[in-house]
């Protein structure tokens, strides 16, 4: 999982806790990417709860699916992520650039 964007940069006022899920299964293999499935919104739930009581901040989650094509802020976390602000367990903050509104 990556923590990024403005929490991650420590901006002034983020509005929000962007996080990407990185999954590791194959997705050829339909009876993972079942159980994959099956457990996101459970997983979903305990980041977005977790996330409003360190932060108290709504959650963007990035990749949800374990079958979600990568979003085009992939490019600039995995950038970021090669000289991480933290690494935690799986968990890697990465300060991306802050976007143009």
């Amino acid at each position: 999982m990556y923590l990024f964007g403005s929490v991650a940069r420590r901006a002034a006022s983020p509005r929000d806790v962007d996080v990407y899920l990185e999954w590791e299964v194959d997705p050829e293999d339909q009876r993972a990417v079942d159980d994959y499935c099956a457990l996101q919104p459970r997983i979903a739930t305990d980041i977005a709860e977790g996330c409003r009581t360190q932060f108290g901040l709504p959650l963007s989650v990035h990749n949800a699916y374990v079958n979600s094509p990568p979003d085009d802020a992939w490019p600039e976390i995995r950038r970021a992520a090669a000289v991480p602000v933290l690494r935690r367990g799986k968990v890697v903050v990465a300060a991306t650039v802050a976007r143009a509104p």
